[in-house]
């Protein structure tokens, strides 16, 4: 394998120095590859230096020799920054010993790092044994760091001017403050009273997410509390957490047939779950018995004020039970409409095509007059996608025979 290299490309010693470090490569691991071979060719230069100043010849088969001992020592500090032992100084038929029996935990000069798993059965304080315990569940986790409590803190002193947060910073290490710090520190309260307002209520704010509940009797979203609480969505999340865990609020979820589905409504315990207005088909039948000429989702929508991504659902359905037919309309320009929605068993009116005066005036000047695309584009301003659409809807058999 070849590693960012060419043997083509250098010339000398250096190429001789490739060429060898190519045998020796494969036989470390991938992730090391590159670096052991950088190692092997500074090494295999600094012995071709040592043996030019002694006046000796550096053969190939000695490069070899240097490459076997540059991959031994690889394997000597791999293995100590592993295992933290260093077999150097060992016999040869203890290196075989260890390598065919102990582990690298058991090694007999006691060096390397003791490696215990985290499942070993611990006994209790007497030794009795009848109270087994994993060390992993002994294992203290005091060090960890409340991230969000941390970038609040960020946010607020990021808001703050630099001789409040002086101020605040002698306050929490014991410092007294001189006059003119309390007088700015009291002037400055009075000014910004907000910025307070939630650190000093802050250990209330369950209290006031109950109060808001029991007062909106339909529920509420998490983005509603935090627009009246004035409190990230983030923050109200672990309170919100321990509410539902005390059952003293109730998470409804809401049903959503399109797309993201939406945030679940917070009521308060006891409260009654409203129900969801659904709509009906029978609503969808009748309105389509009453206008035969045909209605557009968009009218089915505005009529029962339902979204129209939450009608498709139904109307794919009744479509399926051929209760309902749903007719295609063409349109000679711009984007095709939806499709007419007809009650089973009515006649479909036929479509009358509409004949647009600039459309009529294309056509005329394209089969009548000889006009290129170009020409019509130039002389009757119109967009040469338009002017190609006109023309294509005229290609039909009964159109060309109107310009014949």
């Amino acid at each position: 394998m070849r590693i960012g290299y060419d043997e083509g490309k250098l010339e000398g010693d250096w190429a001789v120095f490739v060429k060898i470090a190519g045998y020796f490569v494969n036989k470390v691991p991938s992730e090391d590859r590159e670096d052991f071979r950088q190692n092997l060719l500074v090494e295999m230069a600094k012995v071709k230096a040592k043996y030019a100043i002694k006046g000796k010849p550096l053969t190939e088969a000695s490069l070899m020799m240097v490459a076997e001992y540059e991959r031994r020592d690889y394997y000597i500090k791999r293995r100590y920054r592993h295992f933290g032992f260093n077999c150097t100084r060992c016999s040869i038929e203890q290196r075989r010993e260890c390598q065919a029996t102990k582990l690298p935990s058991d090694c007999p000069k006691k060096k390397a790092h003791r490696i215990v798993s985290l499942n070993t059965i611990l006994k209790d304080k007497h030794g009795d044994g009848h109270k087994p315990t994993e060390l992993i569940d002994l294992i203290a986790d005091t060090k960890t760091i409340d991230l969000a409590a941390k970038l609040d803190a960020r946010s607020i002193l990021k808001s703050l001017p630099k001789r409040v947060v002086q101020i605040g910073y002698k306050i929490y290490a014991g410092i007294p403050l001189e006059t003119e710090e309390k007088k700015y520190l009291k002037r400055w309260q009075k000014t910004y009273p907000s910025v307070f307002y939630w650190s000093q209520r802050r250990n209330h704010l369950r209290e006031h997410i109950l109060e808001l509940l029991r007062k909106n009797t339909q529920g509420m979203t998490r983005s509603d509390l935090s627009t009246y609480l004035q409190v990230p969505v983030g923050e109200l999340k672990p309170h919100l957490n321990q509410l539902i865990e005390r059952q003293q609020v109730i998470a409804v979820r809401r049903e959503n047939t399109y797309g993201k589905s939406r945030s679940s409504l917070l009521l308060i315990a006891g409260a009654e779950i409203p129900e969801k207005k659904a709509v009906k088909d029978e609503s969808i039948l009748e309105l389509l018995r009453e206008n035969t000429q045909g209605v557009s989702r968009r009218d089915l929508s505005t009529r029962l004020q339902v979204p129209i991504e939450e009608l498709k659902a139904h109307l794919n359905q009744l479509i399926e039970r051929q209760q309902v037919i749903a007719v295609r309309r063409e349109n000679t320009r711009g984007r095709p409409p939806s499709p007419l929605l007809f009650i089973a068993g009515t006649e479909i009116p036929e479509e009358q095509k509409v004949k647009t005066p600039r459309d009529e005036r294309i056509r005329q000047a394209h089969f009548i007059e000889g006009w290129s695309i170009k020409r019509i584009n130039r002389e009757l301003h119109h967009d040469k996608r338009t002017i190609r659409r006109a023309i294509q809807k005229a290609e039909q058999p009964a159109l060309l025979a109107v310009y014949d």
